[in-house]
């Protein structure tokens, strides 16, 4: 017992010897070089008590890199012995590594060294990590150009196109391509800004991207295409799509490519952008739709949006009045969408008397009840409703 009880104790002893060591461990290195630059060096070490032999170091490298001593993204120096003393010699407490980087522009990527040392046959580490090197100077890249949707075809006149993204600090300018269109004379392409004019009236696509320029060679970023139609008339009609989902329903109005879709409430205008309308059983709403490209508008076309769910069964009211009855009726059914129950509390001024019509969803009438004056509740019961 005494002898367990004794190696706990030494166990105890180490454990809380490798707990209190102050051990730290660092690299630095470049943080941002070039696509295919090699031989990029890495310096790295560790703080720890003189006591400790290091049995190895590791290092990794994540992204495009691989080091220049093993071609490998992963190297490893282990502990050496002295073959004339047999006794360990320590892994140096700094280590240099080269690493040579990849062609991938704009791949974020890092180096990681970690030390591991034995004390009595535990093995503890210390880790240092240089993160975030940015291979090729930049992840950036454009992500809009504006420019018209498309063309007529007898339009050969100047347009502009343009990219909303400012200039990476480290880009030295932008780079420019287009098919189908030229340059306008007394312009250039090292701006955000473009002003062309179309060759032919076939589709125009123009393009843009950053230009780097790193250890005297090129590198260019992601870029960006947009696509200018040429139409050769005023466009096709919208297309329409009706959502219906218990007492509403959606449309949603798409217009051709290369035009732009206008809503009203009127034939004449004035025309909105609206594309999408939500109508609530049993509203209607009268909405006129438009198509417009720079050869022109097509002819309005009027859509009676409606919610054509009865919403579980509830019928459309309508109150017909004679002529003793004035508008001023108010009126509240519920529960709307119907359980089969519903009431309708009304108020009828005095001396005035009507008849409420129940109608199906054709016009038909299936039912009616007297109604009389002052503050009234009239149950409804849908099972009697004749259909």
């Amino acid at each position: 017992m005494k002898k367990i009880s004794l190696i706990f104790s030494l166990l105890s002893i180490m454990l809380w010897s490798m707990n209190s060591i102050a051990a730290t461990a660092s690299i630095s290195g470049p943080t941002s070089v070039c696509p295919n630059q090699n031989a990029v060096e890495y310096l790295t070490q560790t703080d720890v008590p003189s006591y400790i032999t290091i049995s190895k170091v590791v290092f990794t490298c994540g992204g495009a890199g691989v080091f220049d001593e093993n071609k490998s993204n992963v190297y490893t120096i282990y502990q050496t012995t002295d073959n004339a003393t047999g006794h360990s010699i320590s892994c140096p407490r700094s280590s240099t590594v080269h690493v040579n980087w990849g062609n991938t522009f704009g791949v974020q990527s890092w180096v990681q060294v970690k030390y591991y040392w034995d004390v009595a046959f535990i093995n503890y580490s210390a880790v240092g990590t240089l993160d975030n090197i940015n291979i090729g100077q930049s992840t950036d890249f454009p992500t809009g150009l504006a420019g018209p949707l498309s063309l007529c075809g007898n339009n050969m006149s100047n347009f502009i196109v343009s990219c909303p993204n400012a200039l990476p600090a480290n880009a030295v300018g932008w780079d420019w391509s287009f098919t189908n269109a030229s340059l306008t004379p007394g312009t250039g392409g090292q701006s955000n800004t473009l002003s062309l004019y179309p060759t032919n009236s076939n589709p125009i696509v123009v393009s843009a991207r950053f230009h780097f320029i790193c250890n005297n060679a090129h590198y260019y970023s992601k870029g960006y295409s947009i696509t200018i139609g040429r139409t050769f008339g005023i466009p096709a009609s919208a297309s329409v799509e009706v959502i219906q989902d218990a007492c509403a329903s959606t449309y949603n109005f798409t217009a051709p490519p290369f035009s732009i879709l206008q809503t009203s409430s009127s034939s004449t205008g004035p025309w909105g952008s609206a594309s999408s309308f939500n109508i609530i059983y049993p509203r209607t709403r009268t909405i006129y739709v438009r198509t417009l490209n720079e050869c022109g508008a097509s002819a309005p076309i009027s859509y009676i949006m409606r919610a054509t769910n009865n919403c579980g069964g509830a019928r459309a009211m309508t109150m017909n009045s004679n002529n003793n009855i004035t508008n001023n009726i108010e009126m509240l059914l519920y529960p709307n969408p119907s359980n089969g129950q519903m009431q309708l509390n009304y108020t009828l001024e005095k001396t005035q008397q009507g008849e409420l019509q129940i109608m199906d969803m054709l016009g038909k009438k299936v039912s009616s009840y007297k109604l009389i004056e002052g503050e009234n509740t009239l149950p409804i019961n849908e099972t009697e409703l004749k259909d």
